[in-house]
């Protein structure tokens, strides 16, 4: 099932069951607008639960099917109208059931329109409950590299939805809503929350005054790992694919004497990293750049490259992300990935340290795109990489910091060969 066709048919659906809300609820102009905004907000939720569901969904259909194979565009629209009937609760599921069978009569015949009304029937009359699975590919690969516990762990995480995290930076106290704290084994450095109240947290004098910047715990992983390897007081860092700031911001709240630098190739999301720097008083240079083929003029003591990638670790939020792991998808992430890395590692300076990281849990983004960086470019000396797979607690991500070694000279010229640091002590 296409992920374009898909949103396609949902949208369909959810244009048509707006209409008829509003025809029959003999609602004023602006009521109507609201519902209307209701009702997309439900959709739209709606399809993050059909994600999370759509394997069982799929299966439920097959088996309803005498006919064996059905039509692909037949099949989308089956897939996103039972998902539709489970999960949404604002429209009675009578009118529901018959806008989505009147159009499928319209748009592809009367037995296909029989089809549709017979599934949904059926769906609605044994109030049916799906289930949340990997899909089938995907599990078989997981299973195979992380074992059966991650693929139960991984299905538990994708069942449930998702809460709001954010950290708690040093100094500040939660006020005005409640949270708990989370992830406490997983970082040392860093204090990350869950809340139920993220609108109240949101609007809180904490968030206001710079104490709080929302993000998943996973992502202060990478940040720790640099701290190891990080010996000075003072330097250069830069996050070549920065915004809107987040990691940037963790580096700046651990070393805050180094100057920082973001890059990014989105002007329109440097927007949002400039609002995260004002509210959280940080004073950092803003770069436009696009890390795969732009060059930069300065040499850096730490460049960070948190990569564009699958982001198959953030499945718990964004349960679409399962379905477009297939193997064109990862080869064409997979090559931005190597472009980035071989275009920004001779910004790095001499000793400097180059972090890689992505929200990805595939190996071949992972460790497999580390170890052919480091046979092209023998400069460069792995320190440590370290996957986090997801779990109710926070998502999945990898990193690895690896240090650029200095060059070995012989009156004023290279010889093509390195030393790490500690030989050059």
């Amino acid at each position: 099932m296409t992920g374009l066709f898909a949103a396609q048919t949902a949208a369909v659906v959810g244009h048509i069951l707006i209409n008829i809300l509003i025809a029959h609820s003999g609602l004023g102009i602006v009521n109507a607008l609201f519902v209307k905004c209701l009702i997309q907000a439900e959709v739209a939720h709606n399809r993050v639960a059909f994600k999370r569901h759509q394997t069982d969904i799929e299966k439920y259909i097959r088996n309803f099917s005498s006919k064996g194979k059905i039509k692909k565009p037949l099949f989308n629209l089956a897939v996103v109208s039972v998902a539709h009937c489970a999960f949404q609760n604002r429209i009675a599921k009578e009118s529901s059931v018959n806008a989505i069978v009147e159009y499928a009569k319209n748009k592809f015949g009367t037995s296909e329109s029989r089809f549709i009304n017979a599934l949904l029937r059926k769906v609605c009359r044994e109030n049916a409950v799906f289930h949340a699975h990997l899909p089938s590919d995907l599990q078989k690969r997981w299973r195979s590299e992380f074992g059966n516990d991650f693929i139960m762990q991984a299905e538990k995480c994708l069942s449930q939805e998702s809460e709001q995290h954010f950290r708690l930076r040093k100094g500040f106290e939660i006020d005005g809503f409640q949270a708990e704290k989370i992830a406490p084994d997983l970082l040392s450095e860093f204090d990350f929350y869950k809340t139920c109240e993220i609108d109240k947290c949101l609007e809180s004098k904490c968030f206001c005054d710079g104490g709080i910047y929302v993000q998943d715990a996973a992502t202060g992983v990478a940040v720790e790992v640099l701290k190891k390897y990080v010996s000075r007081d003072k330097g250069r860092f830069i996050d070549v694919c920065g915004a809107p700031g987040g990691k940037a911001i963790m580096f700046h709240d651990l070393f805050p004497a180094w100057h920082i630098s973001i890059g990014d190739r989105s002007e329109k999301r440097h927007e949002r990293t400039k609002e995260n720097l004002v509210r959280l008083k940080i004073d950092a240079d803003l770069i436009t750049c696009d890390a795969s083929s732009d060059k930069f003029k300065e040499k850096y003591d730490v460049l960070f490259a948190d990569v564009p990638c699958s982001n198959s670790g953030v499945f718990r939020k964004r349960p679409d992300v399962l379905y477009r792991l297939n193997e064109k998808t990862l080869n064409e992430i997979v090559q931005i990935q190597c472009s980035i890395l071989d275009n920004v590692c001779d910004a790095v300076a001499d000793g400097g340290l180059l972090l890689y990281s992505t929200c990805s849990i595939e190996s071949v983004e992972d460790t497999f795109q580390i170890k052919k960086f480091c046979q092209r470019h023998n400069e460069f000396e792995l320190l440590e990489e370290r996957l986090t797979l997801p779990t109710l607690e926070h998502d999945g991500a990898y990193c690895a910091c690896l240090r650029r070694k200095t060059p070995i000279c012989n009156e004023g010229n290279l010889l093509g060969t390195y030393r790490t640091l500690d030989q050059c002590n």
